[in-house]
């Protein structure tokens, strides 16, 4: 199956759920340079969606305390490459 970008569908499932003028959401992450880029190509994304975010950029321990506490909405971890 091949995945792909489409805005219509997109936007269409986010009027069924009730956010035809879209909503705004908070990414956290640990900043660093990869996730700096990472977060900021998934805000652009999501832009074009309807979806504004908003980036809390946060030092990796406070972010990880936050983040196995639940309190962040919408955090950015990483994962572990299997080999």
């Amino acid at each position: 199956m091949t995945q792909g970008r489409d805005l219509t569908k997109a936007k269409a499932l986010l009027k069924d759920a009730g956010y035809e003028n879209g909503f705004t959401v908070e990414l956290a992450y640990g900043s660093n340079p990869t996730r700096e880029t990472i977060a900021a190509k998934i805000k652009n994304d999501l832009k074009e969606a309807g979806i504004t975010v908003n980036l809390k950029p946060m030092e990796q321990s406070v972010y990880l305390t936050d983040m196995r506490a639940k309190k962040l909405a919408l955090p950015l971890a990483g994962g572990r490459r299997l080999s």
